[in-house]
């Protein structure tokens, strides 16, 4: 019963903490449009009149739309599936990597340690060549200065 009340009370700290880049955006446009809508139905009450508008063409509209989204949304989740399934087996693949080296390589320490090393920094390597990034602090701090550059 704890642990519900504790994720409940979470839950409504999150909805009003605007720390979020999404929150930030939002909240003085929907502040405004709301503040246009609420003036929009006291002039209507005010003047006793109905401020219609034929809504079959934005249904039609807000149909199309949204199998549109739908479509772009799935399409944008199957390509960042694709790309974490892609990502999980070059880590997994460095992995295996590295334990057949150390299985099946020399007994030199040396060696082993720089074998590891390398195995690790390739992955490090590729998620900042994905990414676009040109610096990569923790080569510096598996390889050295020397061979990170």
């Amino acid at each position: 019963m704890t642990r519900s009340l504790s994720a409940g009370f979470e839950f409504w700290r999150d909805l009003f903490t605007f720390s979020g880049a999404a929150g930030r955006l939002v909240f003085w446009r929907v502040l405004i449009f709301g503040a246009f809508a609420t003036a929009v139905w006291q002039i209507e009450i005010a003047t006793e009149t109905s401020i219609a508008v034929d809504l079959t063409p934005y249904e039609v509209v807000g149909a199309a739309l949204s199998l549109l989204l739908v479509l772009r949304t799935n399409a944008g989740y199957d390509r960042w599936w694709e790309a974490r399934k892609l990502w999980g087996g070059i880590v997994n693949q460095s992995r295996d990597l590295a334990v057949a080296a150390l299985a099946y390589g020399p007994a030199d320490r040396a060696w082993r340690e720089q074998v590891v090393r390398w195995t690790i920094a390739f992955a490090h390597a590729t998620r900042r060549s994905l990414r676009d990034e040109r610096v990569a602090p923790e080569l510096v701090s598996l390889l050295g200065p020397a061979q990170a550059g």
